[in-house]
């Protein structure tokens, strides 16, 4: 795969900007890229309205997701090429709270020794086939809007070439708190600030047996959201913290930018 062999910092940046000037509705958090120190992220998405129903609005988001890594226990977080995400999914507002979504996506993950001289691992790299469906609960207080959410999915590991991965079935829970604070009276700014919690339950293909079910991390996000008036794009420019395990947790550091046009098509 190309992205596999460009240099990360470079296609890091060839997809910043080469994408904010004609470019995102809620932010594409980061992916985890396992036990890193620092990691960054950068997201295109497309949100499109779909014609309206009797009972709510259907929302189509389709988006593309690049990462990258610390190379080692260096502080760089354009290091190492990390991920490459390919997302859809389809949202439908019901009644005045409630949403529910579904959506199917592919992912890459590079994966790497943990040793010096931290080279390649094999195999060198990590395919996801994902389905997942979620529901959330939104109220209001004034400006205020609080959010929270289930998501199940179901993964599926490839290793390069679609041959078997040890690991090769993930049932994940992940539950999300979500908070939206505008900064400006026209909401054009706002923050916001995520808390979610993932659990999951994992299969081996080489005994052919499943773990528990477990927590597995967390993620808290800051995000600072931007909405021009005069284009119709939404740009994120936020961190995430990631503490993997519970006894002694794993620090991971984000820096993340999405850019989302809302609605080219209407």
């Amino acid at each position: 795969m190309l992205y596999h062999r460009l240099n990360c910092k470079h296609l890091f940046f060839i997809l910043l900007f080469v994408m904010l000037p004609w470019v995102v509705c809620s932010q594409i958090s980061p992916p985890g890229m396992g036990k890193i120190n620092h990691g960054a992220w950068v997201a295109l998405a497309v949100n499109q309205t779909i014609k309206p129903d009797q009972k709510g609005l259907w929302q189509s988001t389709t988006s593309l997701g690049y990462g990258t890594r610390n190379y080692a226990d260096e502080a760089n977080p354009f290091g190492q090429p990390g991920a490459f995400t390919f997302n859809q999914e389809f949202k439908r507002r019901a009644y005045s709270h409630w949403d529910y979504s579904f959506a199917i996506s592919y992912r890459s993950l590079n994966l790497y020794m943990t040793s010096a001289p931290y080279e390649r691992a094999d195999p060198a790299y990590r395919q996801e086939i994902r389905l997942n469906g979620a529901v959330s609960y939104q109220i209001s207080f004034e400006k205020i809007a609080l959010s929270a959410s289930l998501k199940q999915e179901f993964r599926r590991f490839y290793a390069p070439e679609f041959e078997k991965y040890p690991e090769d079935i993930q049932l994940r829970s992940r539950f999300k708190l979500k908070l939206e604070i505008p900064v400006t009276k026209d909401k054009k700014h706002k923050i916001i600030a995520i808390s979610e919690q993932l659990f999951a339950v994992s299969h081996s293909s080489e005994n052919q047996s499943w773990g528990s079910f477990s927590y597995k991390d967390s993620r808290f996000m800051l995000y600072y959201a931007i909405s021009p008036l005069t284009t119709p794009i939404t740009v994120h420019v936020g961190y995430m913290h990631q503490l993997i395990g519970s006894k002694r947790p794993i620090s991971g550091h984000y820096f993340a930018v999405d850019l989302i046009l809302k609605n080219p098509f209407t």
